[in-house]
């Protein structure tokens, strides 16, 4: 168990809140750097807790976000291709990670959970970029409730809630008739 359980909290509760702040950001670069702030206290979190593949799932999708930001600049920039390039060269990095950290059950949701916003990552249009890295909350879900971890439980259950008000049209203040009227 964790030596100081305290302070991986503190750093949970901080990453709920960065989970939740993203998730109401309009553009794709604004949701990344939430993302980062939300992604670098849940490392802290998981590897205070000692939960070594969640951790390292958390800062290989660190190193992912940053990497996915040189997809802004159009899928025939040349920055675009570098950062496809980079982001396929730490595909075998994740999967590596997950088998030398597994740890059974809860280390097959944090896998599955890190394919999602490797996938999610990928995305370039914001509407895809954003439901994909909603729906990762499903298999983190899993992860979290298996190891116990009450602030990840939170940020997935709030990012679930986030998309089906995606999902409902209801998200950032618009109704469902407003949706389908604008």
């Amino acid at each position: 168990m964790a030596d100081h359980p305290l302070v991986a909290e503190v750093f949970g509760c901080l990453g709920v809140a960065g989970c939740c702040l993203w998730t109401f950001a309009a553009t794709r670069a604004r949701m990344i750097a939430l993302q980062l702030l939300s992604g670098t206290c849940f490392a802290l979190h998981w590897a205070l807790l000692g939960h070594w593949t969640a951790a390292l799932s958390s800062v290989l999708m660190l190193a992912l976000a940053v990497v996915s930001l040189g997809l802004e600049g159009g899928a025939g920039s040349g920055r675009a291709r570098a950062a496809r390039v980079l982001f396929l060269c730490l595909m075998p990095v994740v999967a590596t990670m997950a088998a030398l950290t597994w740890q059974g059950p809860a280390s097959a949701f944090a896998a599955a959970g890190t394919a999602m916003v490797c996938l999610a990552r990928w995305q370039v249009r914001v509407e895809r970029f954003r439901a994909l890295l909603l729906f990762s909350s499903v298999p983190w879900l899993g992860h979290n409730l298996l190891v116990g971890s009450v602030p990840g439980v939170a940020a997935d259950l709030f990012c679930l809630w986030r998309a089906a008000a995606e999902r409902r049209g209801t998200s950032r203040g618009v109704s469902p008739a407003g949706a389908a009227a604008a």
